[in-house]
């Protein structure tokens, strides 16, 4: 059986991303700089790219002229059984995504270097649909912190520096029928 990866094509023209290194105070992400930003397309500061959700980026390093140059830059293999359905958020260098079973990953966008991982080790047993417990879609950055859903229905909050956990509360009224994606 493979294992998901996250991978990174690198082109001959470059990429901003491939350039930039991490800034202080990680997960800095604030609705003013998410609307300042976006325009610009070096991060990814939340789903879809911007507060449409458009799915878009402005970036120009890659083109019809130069796609077939591109080559593998990197490539980091995620314990993940059920595959990877999500959309990254990248923040200043960072990398945050989920993979199945609700697992977070830190990882350095120019290198690939895995920063740090969390597995909340949400309990299976207590769904009935444990299909939302499988499979999760991503993460919110904002203001230092990751916050995602689990499938036994709890919501968690990182510390984006140290993917250390802050604080855990359940959301969901019937764990058995629910379970957050």
């Amino acid at each position: 059986m493979a294992i998901p990866a996250l991978v990174l094509l690198m082109g001959a023209a470059g990429a901003a991303s491939a350039e930039h290194r991490p800034a202080p105070g990680a997960g800095n992400v604030t609705d003013a700089r998410v609307l300042a930003e976006a325009p610009g397309g070096r991060n990814w500061l939340v789903l879809g790219g911007n507060f449409g959700s458009q799915h878009y980026s402005p970036l120009r390093h890659i083109d019809a002229g130069n796609v077939r140059r591109l080559g593998l830059a990197w490539v980091l293999g995620i314990d993940s059984p059920m595959g990877l359905a999500t959309e990254p958020i990248v923040v200043d260098g960072i990398l945050y995504a989920t993979a199945s079973l609700d697992r977070i990953y830190a990882v350095d966008a120019a290198s690939g270097r895995l920063l740090w991982q969390f597995d909340p080790h949400p309990q299976l047993s207590v769904m009935r649909n444990s299909w939302a417990a499988r499979t999760n879609r991503g993460v919110a950055v904002y203001r230092g912190k990751v916050y995602f859903g689990t499938g036994d229905c709890r919501l968690i909050a990182l510390d984006a520096a140290t993917g250390k956990e802050l604080w855990s509360s359940p959301v969901c009224i019937d764990s058995t029928q629910t379970g957050i994606t």
